[in-house]
């Protein structure tokens, strides 16, 4: 019954905000037609008859930011929180950190849990219980009462009628009634009174069939039945009224359109002298207003047809908006019984979060709990008075799927719902989601863990261990510890090259993320990242432990092909395998077999090997072995070992002189992140003229009092094949040049930043601000300058400036521009127009700069494989 009572008054509500639009639509159709007017209360009335209907954007009720019931009817008013079923607070366990993979040894969290078995408003329901039970009694009461008066009304109505005489055309006259009225639902009659003219038949007759003609006795008959429904509404009371109003305004012009209009006189005599209060339920002639509807009548003229055509494109551009309910989500207690029942059965574990959005965080507990089929369930618990609230979420296709909020909650916007859910989406990915999928993995991939360290390749990892691992055939889970300690999750499916999910804290964009996890599956492909011992063989293959052999992708170069070795025959039919070079060479199998024998002998340590029934004895390896006997070679060229003085002993019943053995021509770990040379190097005097070169001429002279430190990330010399130029008080790199390491192309990176303070702004207002301008090949849109700034120590704002439009764009929607006076936010904008214009002609300078340190480079004065970013 309460459910019933509160789904009524929603509907109500949302009627009423319909009807008091189409009351002021009335007024803007005042000298239209009224058929118009009278065709706006079908909006109403299908609110009203249908608790469901089609959603939109356009809805006018998408502008409430309201959420939506069980149907997706705008919920306006909560439902009360049942006595049947209570909900079980949920066990509420703190996740600080994230668990990073390679410290997953023990993945269990060890944060006891607290049960506790408070019910939901338990403490304070019962103050509510007299109230929520006697108002669905006082509602069904008025209703009651309403239509007894209606039914008796009919009774009384009915005695009267019950000796008219029928006078022609369903017409029948009757001496109990003073005034003209169309009766009946299934079968209407007409009836007048008595001792009527013709001229007054003739234009009664004429109104009741229109009436009849356009079923305007059931329009009426059910509008009276919904205001039983909503008695307690005074809007829908007026609503009615209007409506009465306009049926018989245009029935009154339909009726002297067929008359014509000279017939107005005589019509409107009609009406004054058979005025009179009509029945509820019937149709009366005189009925509402009969002085407005004079007036009515002796302004009417037939309408032209651009107007009629404007009017009914007003009705049309009005269906979307107050027919269709807002594209939302809705209220189901039932969905969130059963998911804390789920909760309450298996002990799931809740996990605390946080929105960073102070108004919610202040306010309320916040919590979720794991669900089946990668949903969960959020808690939301007000500080106040413990009242609580739920919603289910879907993490698979990011969408709330029911909300409940009970008896003593605060209805939350819908925009607040969705920072709430996403926020907890992003908790749950994080200390859940991965942590599971690194468990799946670690089974699938038999622990194989793989780890590349120290990457330099990649300017986002740099310096730090990536770590990766196989989650199924598709997908790989790939985790790189951040500078500031955080630890980053990707999953990345090597399929559809589609990133799937990636931590809260990934700050790398979509594009460039997707090119770096394809250069990490690139790299798994080849089975060369935790084991560095491949070889490059003749025909363009990898060569590496325990696999078969893979193709070299096209992109990368091949730097170390391999060099024939002599053969010096040795006792016992044995040869030295011998090369000019010096250190540590790798030694790969002829053919592939089955290690038959392992061991240490004069020569050093030594493999025999079958090969498909010819044994081969591989001598003089080092000590850094990894296969042992009955391992299997899987294929011609796997690299089996390494010799340290390049001189391997090598023998078998089938090796003569004449067999030839390849090395490479020094050890190289293949780590296709890193497998490419630069296409320049800048030796110690080029590096020595480029210092010069920023040093003696300046370009930061206006944009900092520093002097430009010119360094590069290779220490050794000889071997950088970059630069930067630091000019700025944080010590972060103003330029960076870097080379490609697949194509003959240089990188150029450049960023600005601008800490400031100034007074007396528009008045005596201080104006703290920073500005920050990237430029090169990470960022789209130079233009668009990153900005903060806050006037006399107050709240940040964030924004973005446009040096093109000179617009400031507001980028965190929690703290409007239009709290500022106008005058201080243009001169706010004339400031940092000034600030950018400064750096504009600070990044001319730079980009010429970075044309003569190119030239040095590659000591060519026309070269061009590069791009310079400009401001302007």
């Amino acid at each position: 019954m309460e459910t019933l009572l509160i789904d009524t008054l929603n509907m109500s509500i949302s009627a009423s905000v319909i009807a008091l639009v189409v009351i002021l639509l009335r007024f803007a159709l005042k000298k239209s037609p009224r058929i118009f007017s009278y065709a706006l209360w079908i909006f109403v009335m299908v609110r009203l008859l249908l608790p469901f209907s089609f959603e939109s954007t356009f809805s006018i009720f998408g502008n409430f930011n309201l959420t939506t019931n069980r149907i997706g009817a705008p919920q306006f008013i909560n439902y009360p929180a049942s006595i049947e079923y209570p909900m079980k607070q949920p066990i509420e366990v703190s996740v600080e950190t994230i668990t990073p993979i390679i410290d997953s040894t023990d993945n269990s969290i060890t944060n006891e849990p607290q049960p506790n078995d408070e019910t939901i408003n338990e403490s304070h329901f019962n103050d509510k219980t007299s109230i929520i039970t006697i108002l669905p009694f006082v509602w069904i009461g008025g209703a009651l009462v309403f239509y007894i008066v209606l039914v008796l009304q009919d009774i009384k109505l009915r005695k009267k009628l019950q000796f008219a005489i029928c006078i022609g055309n369903n017409v029948y006259e009757c001496e109990e009634i003073d005034i003209p009225f169309l009766f009946g639902i299934i079968k209407p009659k007409i009836y007048v009174p008595i001792n009527l003219n013709e001229s007054q038949l003739i234009n009664i007759i004429t109104h009741e069939s229109v009436h009849m003609k356009r079923l305007d006795y059931l329009v009426k008959f059910i509008a009276t039945i919904i205001l039983g429904m909503h008695w307690f509404n005074p809007v829908m009371w007026l609503s009615y009224y209007f409506m009465c109003e306009d049926m018989e305004m245009s029935c009154d012009e339909a009726a002297l359109r067929q008359l014509g209009l000279k017939e107005k006189r005589s019509y409107g005599k009609t009406l004054i002298d058979l005025s009179s209060k009509p029945f509820s339920t019937t149709l009366a002639f005189s009925e509402n207003k009969t002085e407005s509807r004079i007036k009515n009548l002796l302004n009417y003229k037939k309408p032209k047809v651009w107007f009629t055509i404007f009017a009914f494109l007003i009705l049309f551009i009005f269906v979307l908006p107050l027919l269709s309910n807002p594209i939302s989500y809705g209220q189901d207690y039932n969905r969130i019984k059963e998911a804390i029942e789920y909760q309450t059965k298996n002990e799931e574990i809740a996990y605390l979060f946080a929105t960073n959005n102070g108004n919610i965080d202040e306010r309320f507990t916040l919590a979720f709990t794991e669900q089946p089929n990668y949903q969960i369930l959020i808690t939301l618990s007000s500080i106040n008075n413990n009242a609580k609230s739920y919603f289910l979420y879907d993490t698979v296709v990011n969408q709330v799927i029911s909300t409940y909020f009970d008896v003593d909650s605060m209805m939350l916007s819908k925009s607040t719902v969705d920072v709430i859910c996403k926020s907890a989406n992003a908790s749950y990915v994080d200390s859940v989601v991965f942590n599971k999928m690194y468990e799946e993995a670690m089974i699938y991939s038999n622990s194989n863990l793989n780890t590349i360290e120290n990457i330099t390749s990649i300017p986002e990892f740099s310096g730090s261990n990536l770590y990766y691992i196989n989650v199924d055939r598709e997908r790989i889970l790939i985790q790189y510890n951040k500078s500031d300690g955080a630890v980053s999750y990707i999953l990345y499916n090597e399929i559809t090259k589609q990133v799937e999910k990636t931590s809260s804290n990934m700050d790398v964009g979509k594009e460039r993320l997707l090119e770096i996890c394809e250069m990490i599956t690139e790299y798994n492909r080849q089975d060369v990242a935790h084991t560095g011992r491949c070889a490059l063989l003749q025909n363009k293959e990898l060569s590496c432990p325990n696999s078969m052999n893979f193709n070299v992708p096209e992109n990368i170069k091949y730097i170390f092909p391999l060099i024939q070795g002599e053969m010096i025959p040795q006792d016992n039919g044995l040869y030295r395998i011998t090369t000019s070079l010096e250190g540590k060479q790798p030694v790969m199998a002829t053919n592939r077999g089955v290690i038959i024998e392992d061991g240490e002998d004069e020569y050093g340590y030594y493999y025999i090997i079958d090969h498909l029934g010819e044994e081969i004895y591989y001598g003089g390896l080092s000590d850094d072995l990894w296969l042992a006997t009955n391992d299997q070679i899987h294929a011609a060229g796997q690299l089996i070992g390494f010799v340290d003085d390049g001189n391997l002993i090598y023998g078998g019943s089938t090796i003569t002189n004449e067999t030839q053995m390849y090395y490479l021509q020094e050890e190289k770990r293949i780590n296709v992140l890193e497998s490419s040379t630069s296409t320049y190097f800048i030796s110690d005097e080029q590096f020595e003229e480029i210092q010069l070169l920023f040093i003696e001429n300046n370009p930061y002279s206006e944009y900092s009092k520093r002097i430009p430190v010119v360094e590069s990330s290779w220490a050794r010399k000889g071997q950088r094949d970059d630069f930067s130029v630091t000019a700025q008080s944080n010590d972060s790199p103003t330029l960076i040049l870097s080379q490609s390491p697949t194509e003959d192309y240089f990188y150029i990176d450049k960023a600005y930043l601008i800490n400031n303070t100034r007074n007396n702004v528009s008045g005596n207002n201080s104006v703290e601000y920073t500005l920050i301008v990237n430029e090169g090949q990470l960022y789209s849109s130079p233009n668009n300058i990153s900005l903060s700034f806050r006037v006399n120590d107050n709240q940040f704002f964030n924004g973005v400036y446009d040096i093109k439009t000179k617009t400031l764009t507001q980028t965190d929607v929690s703290t409007g521009f239009d709290s500022l006076n106008e005058n201080l936010v243009n001169a706010i904008i004339d400031i940092i127009d000034g600030e950018c214009q400064m750096v504009i002609r600070t990044d001319k300078k730079v980009n010429e700069l970075v044309k003569k340190a190119i030239e040095i480079i590659t000591k060519d004065e026309n070269y061009s494989n590069y791009k310079l970013e400009t401001l302007e």
